[in-house]
C-alpha cells in the first residue's frame, strides 16, 4: 500500500511540477518579449526533472530505496528550474519519497497467508 501511495504522490508531484514549469517558462518568455524581464525560463531542465520524477515514482514500486532517493533529488532539482514555485510539487515528491521508504518494509516481509 505504501509503495502505491509513493507512486501516486510521485506522479502527482511530477505532473504538477511540469505544469508549473510550463506556466513559469511561458510567463518569462512573454516577459522577455514585452521587455519586463531579461531572464529566461528553464523549460528543458524542468521538463527533464518532471520526467525523472515520474520514472522515480514508478521505480518506487519495485526498488523503493532508489525511487525515494530520486524523488528527493527531483524535489531539489525543481528549485533550480522553477524557483520558489517548486514548494508545491516538492510537497508531493517528498511525501512520495516518505511512502517509498516505508514501502521498504513491505518488500522485506513475506506476505502471511
Amino acid at each position: 500500500m505504501n509503495r502505491l501511495l509513493a507512486l501516486i504522490f510521485g506522479i502527482a508531484g511530477g505532473v504538477i511540477g511540469f505544469v508549473i514549469n510550463i506556466i513559469n517558462s511561458a510567463t518569462r518568455f512573454v516577459g522577455q518579449i514585452v521587455g519586463i524581464t531579461d531572464s529566461g525560463g528553464h523549460v528543458i531542465i524542468g521538463t527533464l526533472v518532471a520526467i525523472v520524477a515520474c520514472i522515480a515514482a514508478i521505480l518506487a514500486m519495485f526498488i523503493p530505496e532508489v525511487g525515494a532517493i530520486l524523488l528527493v533529488l527531483c524535489a531539489i532539482g525543481f528549485f533550480f528550474a522553477i524557483g520558489w514555485w517548486a514548494l508545491i510539487p516538492a510537497v508531493f515528491l517528498l511525501v512520495g519519497a516518505w511512502f517509498a521508504t516505508r514501502g521498504r518494509a513491505e518488500r522485506r516481509q513475506p506476505a502471511m497467508s
